[in-house]
């Protein structure tokens, strides 16, 4: 089973996607930076899981890690939104640019990953 999780380099992405490997699932880590998807690396390399480096709320991104993901393993199967981010701070000090980051990568990533699976998953 090809399993994608986003935000897979630290805290429950990190848990959720050691289980899936050790559910014997194929995992597909993402993380922000070369140094996440590096960490990834490492904790799934025994289980021949792998990381890759996603923005999340590029779409251009997501599309090229489908298109290796499916060219060399296959569709992906199990897809876990997991990545997020916080920028908390008062309404009235809060920029527009934080408040639409926030809602890209927690929001419209959900859309724009899940809508991208589902062509795999459906055709499973």
């Amino acid at each position: 089973t090809i399993t994608l999780v986003t935000g897979a380099s630290r805290g429950i992405g990190k848990a959720v996607a050691k289980r899936f490997a050790k559910e014997g699932h194929f995992v597909i880590g993402t993380a922000t930076t070369e140094k996440g998807a590096a960490q990834i690396d490492d904790y799934l390399n025994d289980s021949g899981g792998i990381g890759r480096v996603l923005d999340v709320r590029d779409t251009a991104q997501i599309d090229k890690l489908f298109e290796e993901i499916e060219s060399v393993y296959g569709a992906v199967q199990v897809l876990v939104n997991n990545a997020g981010i916080t920028q908390d701070g008062l309404l009235m000090r809060m920029k527009d640019e934080d408040w639409d980051n926030v809602i890209d990568t927690n929001l419209t990533s959900v859309y724009r990953m899940s809508k991208r699976a589902i062509r795999g998953m459906m055709k499973a």
